[in-house]
């Protein structure tokens, strides 16, 4: 399931805070969840990148009708026909408009905080069968195209889904090579 998907971070780890399916009662009440809720291990305002090929059909500062919760919101119809959804990050950081080709791997917005969100993350869903938001028959567990669990925890990225870099072929955001600055040590002697 994990082919032609890449990793959304430019990490080798990430934390799932709320999986995919029934939330308990302390969550919210029995509410259907359907995506995960994200974030780069130890990496506040990271970059997102595409996780599959497709083209934009929603980017938006603004959640669309019925999407009232979603707050900042970009959705990529993938070439297999799944509907990517990358929700609550950052309002005014997407890089890519609709209509856009993506690539995986490709960056598309920034982490933050926007739409009914209790701190920086980023909600992640896969659909292939109509984006009516509420009903759960919709949507597909996005945790097994990363190649994760449906649970939360901290997971390090599987070695068959790519970093973005690798998933572009180079052409990520990661793909200049990055000048390393010497560090000159200078010892301080005090008499």
């Amino acid at each position: 399931m994990t082919a032609g998907y890449s990793w959304p971070f430019d990490t080798d780890s990430m934390t799932i805070t709320s999986p995919y399916g029934y939330r308990d009662a302390s969550i919210g009440s029995g509410s259907f969840h359907q995506g995960i809720d994200i974030l780069p291990t130890g990496k506040s305002g990271a970059t997102i990148y595409a996780i599959h090929d497709g083209t934009v059909t929603i980017s938006s500062n603004v959640a669309a009708a019925g999407w009232e919760s979603a707050g900042a919101m970009i959705i990529i119809k993938g070439t297999d026909g799944k509907m990517v959804t990358y929700e609550e990050f950052k309002a005014g950081s997407m890089k890519v408009k609709v209509g856009d080709t993506v690539k995986a791997g490709q960056p598309i917005a920034i982490m933050g905080i926007s739409g009914n969100s209790t701190g920086e993350h980023l909600h992640l869903g896969i659909n292939d069968k109509g984006l009516a938001p509420l009903n759960p028959a919709n949507w597909d567990d996005p945790a097994p195209y990363l190649g994760l669990p449906n649970k939360s925890g901290v997971f390090t990225r599987p070695k068959d889904i790519p970093l973005p870099k690798d998933a572009t072929g180079g052409g990520g955001s990661n793909s200049k090579p990055k000048k390393e600055t010497p560090f000159y040590y200078f010892p301080i002697i005090f008499k």
